[in-house]
């Protein structure tokens, strides 16, 4: 079964577990810990948890390494409800979770698309008096992201700051990102000049989701500083981002602008 751990036939142990019971061989907790540890290197999350229960049924104790390889198959299987329920048993049975494990669970509600989980794993980290680290709070970012959650990315990088945490450029991308659905356009530009002031290197994409947000909002000034401020920096703007300023000047009533840039992309010979 360790030597199944240390590739990636995941399987396999499962059915030697089960063959172990038919000859009436009891399993010790540590040959489950490498079945499971098989389970999260082959991306397979239900078996883990399977085991799990089998483990308690058998007067079996998991210990807190155990749990963690059941949550990481959970994150690289993309389920999100699972590590949750985890981390609740971790308590029942005096377990006290490392915030690798939290972090864990909350990139998995990232992949899950679920935003509400990570606040409450935050929240839970702080009542146990466990740091949330730079990797948990840019976890929980990516998650509103992918979410419905506007204001919260602005506040976590806050708290990062006042936990003398550096968010680095993926951290505010994913928190500029959380923004597009919505049309507050103040907060993205704001995102990025903080960017600016930590020296931090925003990226054209960072750039052209601020861009859509300022169309989305009825705001064509701010684009049109965008553009130029994305030259100076020397990056060049997509297709979308000429677009999106254009739509932006055209919902102003500023036709000239829009004729210059239009100008501009023939200069500058963008593909879409």
């Amino acid at each position: 079964i360790s030597a199944c751990e240390n590739g990636v036939e995941w399987r396999f142990p499962f059915e030697l577990l089960n063959e172990m019971r038919q000859w009436e061989l009891n399993a010790e907790a540590i040959t489950y810990s490498a079945a499971i540890s098989a389970c999260e290197k082959g991306v397979e999350w239900v078996l883990p948890t399977e085991l799990l229960k089998e483990m308690r049924q058998w007067e079996l104790n998991p210990e807190a390494t155990t749990y963690s390889a059941a949550i990481s198959a959970c994150e690289k299987g993309r389920e999100w409800a699972s590590p949750f329920e985890l981390l609740k048993e971790m308590r029942q049975w005096q377990l006290k979770p490392a915030v690798i494990f939290y972090s864990a669970a909350i990139s998995a509600c990232e992949k899950g698309v679920d935003w509400v989980l990570p606040t409450e794993l935050l929240k839970e980290m702080r009542q146990w008096e466990q740091n949330p680290d730079a990797i948990t709070y840019s976890a929980a970012i990516s998650a509103y992201e992918k979410g419905a959650e506007r204001v919260l990315p602005t506040e976590l990088l806050k708290e990062m700051r006042q936990w003398e945490l550096n968010p680095d450029a993926i951290t505010y991308s994913a928190a500029i990102s959380a923004y597009e659905k919505g049309v507050e356009w103040m907060l993205p530009t704001e995102l990025l000049r903080e960017m600016r002031q930590w020296e931090l290197n925003p990226e054209g994409i960072s750039y052209s989701t601020a861009i859509r947000v300022c169309e989305k909002g009825r705001e064509w000034v701010l684009p049109i500083e965008l553009l130029q401020e994305m030259r100076q920096w020397q990056l060049k703007p997509a297709m979308i981002s000429y677009s999106a300023t254009i739509s932006a000047c055209a919902k102003g009533a500023a036709w000239l602008l829009a004729f210059e840039i239009l100008k501009e992309i023939c200069q500058w010979d963008t593909k879409a």
